[in-house]
């Protein structure tokens, strides 16, 4: 077998790639799936068993999808509540954050974590208690990505 013969570097190649895709392909039917919607940059998933039958997959997307819109409601709803904090509004405090909400028992958030860390804190404790008080209506341990941004409006 000669080593140095282009042709053999491709039969290898062809075979390493054909079985990187197998492997991944095999390993993508996981136990979490992840849904982004457009709107809002918002993400979040699901988990739970996703190998169902052939049949099954159209059930499932609608079901996605319902869930889907059913987040993009329950995070606008939570944002309109949400409000600027009264104490930086004297000083026109602003910044961009981002969080990570896992939904737990009856609701509420099971855990809260800070992804993009606010410029001030007061904006991170405001988010962080109006977070713990909201009752979402989504099932337990569905994921949000929730971006937020704090600014005065000028009129």
């Amino acid at each position: 077998m000669n080593f140095r013969n282009p042709y053999f570097a491709i039969v290898i190649s062809i075979f390493f790639h054909l079985g990187l895709f197998i492997v991944w392909n095999n390993t993508s039917k996981n136990d979490k799936e992840e849904v982004t919607l457009s709107k809002g940059g918002i993400r979040f998933q699901i988990l739970g068993n996703n190998q169902k039958g052939f049949g099954e997959n159209s059930q499932k997307k609608q079901e996605i999808e319902t869930l889907g819109n059913l987040v993009q409601k329950e995070i606008d709803s939570f944002k309109n509540q949400l409000g600027y904090p009264e104490s930086a509004l004297d000083r026109e405090l602003e910044t961009e954050c981002e969080w990570k909400l896992v939904i737990g028992d009856q609701g509420k958030p099971s855990r809260i974590i800070n992804i993009k860390e606010c410029e001030y804190s007061i904006f991170k404790e405001h988010f962080e208690r109006q977070a713990k008080e909201w009752k979402f209506s989504l099932p337990e341990n569905t994921v949000l990505i929730i971006p937020v941004v704090f600014r005065v409006s000028k009129k």
